[in-house]
C-alpha cells in the first residue's frame, strides 16, 4: 500500500510534465474494507446474509445535498460514503435480541486487505545463492505523439531523480527496467551514421570509376535532396523516427542509382 501511494504521487508529478501523454501503475495494492461473514453467528443472532448486506450498504449509501454556484461553476455536494475504516462498520447495529444489540462485529469479522489486484509486480534478487522477492510497482510513461521520445525520457529521469529522498524514501529502491528514449537515441544515432557512410561510400565509388567531375555533383546533390525530404516532412508536419532515417538510407542507393545510369547513358554519348 505505501508502494502504491508513492507511485501514485510520482504518477500526478510526472503527468505534469510537457509532452507527457498515458500514464498507468501496474501492480498496485490498494487497500479495501473486507466483511468476511460467519454463518455460525449469523444463525445465532438471527441474522440473515441479506440482512448484513442491506445495513452495510445503506449506511454507507451517496446522496446528492445540492448544487453551489462559484466562479460561473456549477459544484455537487454529495452526502454518505463515510465508512473508511473497520471500527465504523463493526459498530454497525444490526438488530436487537434478548435485550441486546447486535453488531456488524458480533456476526462478521471486518478488516483490511490488500490483495484483491489481479496483477503483482515484484523484484526478484539472488542473494547468497537464493532468489530473494521483493513487493515493487511499475510506474510506465508514454509520451505523447509528435513529441521527441528521447528529450521527453531525459526529462522523466531528470525528475525521479529530483523525487528521490523527498516524495520517493530512500528505502524505496528505483530501477529503469526500459528506456525507450536511450534505446531510440542510439537506433537514430546508427542510422545517422550509415546515412553517412553510405553517402561517403557512393561518392567514392563516383569517383574511382567515373570521375571527380561527377564524385562532386554527387557529393552536392545527396545532402541537398535528404535536406529538402527533412524540410519537406517538417513543413508537413510528419515527424522524425526510425523508419524514416531507414526511409533516407534507402533511397540514397535509389537516387545514386538512376544518377549513374544518367551518367553513364552521357558519357557513352559523348564518346
Amino acid at each position: 500500500a505505501d508502494l502504491t501511494r508513492i507511485a501514485r504521487e510520482v504518477e500526478v508529478r510526472l503527468a505534469r510534465t510537457p509532452d507527457v501523454g498515458l500514464t498507468y501503475i501496474i501492480g498496485a495494492t490498494d487497500e479495501a474494507l473486507r466483511i468476511s461473514p460467519d454463518p455460525e453467528r449469523l444463525a445465532l443472532y438471527g441474522v440473515t446474509l441479506q440482512q448484513l448486506a442491506g445495513k452495510v450498504q445503506g449506511a454507507n449509501t451517496a446522496a446528492p445535498a445540492g448544487t453551489l454556484r462559484e466562479g460561473g461553476e456549477q459544484l455537487g455536494f454529495v452526502i454518505g460514503e463515510t465508512l473508511t475504516t473497520p471500527e465504523e462498520i463493526g459498530n454497525l447495529e444490526l438488530t436487537a435480541r434478548d435485550g441486546r444489540t447486535v453488531y456488524v462485529r458480533d456476526v462478521a469479522d471486518v478488516g483490511m486487505v490488500s490483495d484483491l489486484d489481479e496483477h503483482h509486480v515484484a523484484t526478484l534478487i539472488r542473494a547468497d545463492g537464493e532468489i530473494v522477492r521483493s513487493p515493487a510497482v511499475s510506474l510506465a510513461v508514454a509520451k505523447r505523439a509528435g513529441s521527441n521520445a528521447v528529450v521527453v525520457a531525459e526529462t522523466i529521469l531528470h525528475q525521479v531523480e529530483e523525487m528521490e529522498g523527498s516524495i520517493i524514501p530512500d528505502s524505496v529502491h528505483v530501477e529503469v527496467t526500459r528506456d525507450y528514449g536511450e534505446t531510440a537515441d542510439e537506433k537514430a544515432n546508427e542510422l545517422l551514421f550509415h546515412l553517412a557512410l553510405a553517402t561517403v561510400s557512393i561518392v567514392a565509388l563516383v569517383l574511382f570509376t567515373i570521375g571527380w567531375r561527377e564524385a562532386v555533383v554527387v557529393a552536392i546533390v545527396i545532402p541537398v535532396t535528404i535536406l529538402l525530404t527533412l524540410f519537406a516532412a517538417n513543413f508537413m508536419g510528419y515527424t522524425l523516427n526510425r523508419v524514416s532515417l531507414f526511409a533516407l538510407i534507402f533511397s540514397i542507393g535509389i537516387l545514386v542509382d538512376d544518377a549513374i545510369v544518367v551518367i553513364e547513358n552521357i558519357s557513352r554519348h559523348w564518346a
